[in-house]
């Protein structure tokens, strides 16, 4: 996963959590404000009810003594005027049982609620009605009842003593119900505050702070990787000068003696001088593409190793014999030993574990002047049991050496450590990254063992690989290596009677392949379209004995060719012949039927000799 995505992920996980804790914490708040304000409602409402208590009961007191008093009055009012009385007591007695009727009906709820507060109220409401009740037949009985004045005697007594005691004690009661429901209503008030706090801070550290601290930690990490993609553009920018000055360079030699040799400019051994730089450094051209090829493979994750058996000293020895040269031509010495015993045979990948060792040591060969570069080769196994061993390789010059300020930069793509235009030594850079991945696809790495400027570098390779059981031991790895033999030229009559057919839009090609079958000795039969071809195959398909096709061509392409030759049942071996060189193009290719891939460009050599084996 790459930073910015990994980012992206980040601030959507930062933006989940953030809702989720917003909702959870406004859930608690919403919920703890519905409790308080219930609460403060019902307090507010047991405040009403008290104060209406309160007045109620304050009526009640007056109209209990207004009634002693006129009581009292009755007994010494004779005629006319103790209907007055009974009419004002009557009056005053309606009064009363109103105000009872509405503090019974308030104090329900006192009694619902408050279980201390039954008795005094049931109490309390039989002194009261059998007070009205005493009043009411007061005001019916005649002045010469014998229980007049016991109920004038009953009425004063209870207006001074039993109700106005208990009128006295309720409302002394509800004034301190007023001042503990206000000191309540205080505290929830207070509690509401410290729970709305409390739910702040909760939020606070579980959503604000670590989002900010993932903020900032995410803008730290933006701000570095904007700082590394402006470094890697930069780096990718002086990659691509030089490899525009590693390919205009053997261009310039390839184009300037091409043209010199097609204007006759040069003749007899300058002109076999001028043939070789071109094949020089077409092969630089050549190799330089396939470096960065692999690169780009690896990057995309479909590089691939292919272990096989391998004859480790025969592979060091033509690793010595093919380098060695550019040793020579810059008077330097190259020498291969080992430390320890060292297996004959190993399992691995022999071209990318060649291709490492040659980058490495073509490196150090590259940055001395003078001295020597060596390797040194070790390995750690068992040599009865076999299996799996660990193949050291140290390759230490008398070079340049490389500046500490710079090994840091020496295995990253596009980056070399002198990128100046003035630099003493060419090349893309690409050289120990490759070797790097390489290296690690096969269990094993690279590194810098020691450098010192001016004085000269010394590197190790290491891979896993196995080691067959009863395995043969080298005890000298020798670098007294016979000179290789030169390759006889190609038989002219290895295709004697052969006919090939050459499918290619491009004429040129079809030009160069067709001289290199002819100096065979085969029969070519040229053809620049796959319409063509087909067309050719179908009537005179046995007068064909192969056919090398090219696979991107226009109108009909070489999957579509050889589609139609399968379907009409015609039994040509065909051959694919592109410039299409990935891993997966090579498999496109044997899923269709094509009997080898061949990779442009090729020698002579390597055609002739895939040709005939296909043809026996």
């Amino acid at each position: 996963m790459s930073t910015f995505a990994h980012l992206k992920q980040s601030l959507e996980s930062a933006k989940k959590r953030f809702l989720l804790f917003s909702i959870l914490g406004g859930v608690a708040i919403t919920l703890c404000s519905v409790g308080l304000f219930e609460y403060s409602r019902r307090s507010m409402e047991r405040q009403e009810v008290n104060f209406e208590l309160y007045e109620l009961m304050g009526s009640q007191l007056v109209l209990v003594n207004q009634i002693a008093l006129l009581s009292e009055v009755m007994d010494d009012t004779f005629g006319g005027h103790r209907a007055s009385v009974r009419s004002d007591l009557n009056i005053k007695l309606d009064e009363l049982k109103k105000k009872h009727s509405d503090v019974r009906s308030k104090l329900d709820g006192y009694v619902r609620e408050d279980s201390k507060f039954s008795k005094f109220v049931q109490g309390f409401d039989e002194r009261m009605l059998d007070f009205i009740d005493r009043a009411g037949q007061l005001i019916h009985k005649s002045q010469t009842s014998r229980f007049l004045g016991s109920d004038i005697v009953y009425l004063t007594i209870s207006a001074r003593k039993g109700l106005g005691t208990s009128l006295d004690r309720a409302i002394d009661d509800l004034l301190f119900q007023q001042r503990r429901n206000m000191h309540q209503m205080n505290w929830t008030l207070f509690l509401f505050v410290v729970s709305a706090f409390l739910t702040l801070m909760i939020i606070w550290l579980a959503v604000f702070r670590p989002l900010y601290s993932l903020s900032s930690s995410l803008h730290e990490q933006l701000m570095d990787e904007v700082v590394r993609s402006e470094a890697a553009s930069r780096a990718k920018t002086e990659f691509l000068a030089n490899i525009s000055h590693e390919i205009r360079t053997p261009m310039t030699a390839i184009v300037g003696y091409a043209d010199l040799l097609t204007k006759d400019g040069i003749k007899g051994v300058e002109s076999s001088d001028a043939l070789r730089s071109i094949l020089h450094n077409a092969q630089h051209l050549l190799d330089l593409i396939t470096e960065i090829l692999d690169v780009s493979k690896m990057e995309a994750g479909k590089f691939t190793i292919t272990p096989q058996n391998v004859h480790l000293p025969s592979m060091l020895n033509g690793i010595y014999s093919l380098i060695n040269v550019k040793a020579a031509e810059k008077g330097i010495d190259l020498v291969f030993e080992n430390s320890g015993r060292v297996p004959n045979q190993i399992i691995a990948d022999p071209k990318r574990l060649s291709q490492m060792l040659y980058n490495l040591i073509g490196n150090a060969i590259k940055f001395t002047e003078k001295g020597y570069v060596k390797l040194t080769v070790s390995c750690e196994f068992d040599e009865v049991e076999g299996g799996e061993a660990v193949v050291r390789f140290r390759v230490k010059d008398t070079g340049l050496g490389i500046p500490k300020s710079q090994q840091g930069r020496l295995f990253r793509p596009f980056e070399q450590v002198d990128s100046s235009s003035n630099r003493r030594q060419g090349g893309t850079g690409l050289g120990l990254v490759l070797t790097k991945n390489l290296a690690e696809l096969m269990d094993g790495g690279i590194r810098l063992v020691h450098s010192e400027q001016g004085k000269g570098s010394e590197f190790e390779i290491y891979v896993r690989v196995e080691v067959p059981e009863n395995v043969d031991v080298v005890n000298v790895v020798s670098t007294n290596i016979s000179p290789v033999e030169e390759k006889e030229s190609v038989n002219q009559t290895a295709l004697s009677g052969r006919r090939v057919m050459v499918v290619d839009d491009a004429k040129e090609n079809v030009r160069l392949f067709s001289i290199y079958l002819a100096s065979a000795g085969a029969k070519v039969i040229a053809k620049t379209s796959a319409k063509e071809a087909v067309d050719h195959l179908l009537e005179h398909s046995k007068d064909v004995d192969l056919v090398l096709m090219d696979l991107q061509m226009p109108e009909l392409d070489g999957f579509g060719a050889l589609s139609i030759l399968q379907d009409k049942g015609v039994d040509v071996p065909v051959l694919a012949l592109t410039a299409h060189a990935m891993e997966e193009d090579r498999r496109r290719t044997a899923e269709a039927g094509f009997a080898d891939h061949l990779v442009k460009p090729l020698t002579l050599d390597q055609l002739i000799d895939s040709v005939v084996s296909h043809l026996g």
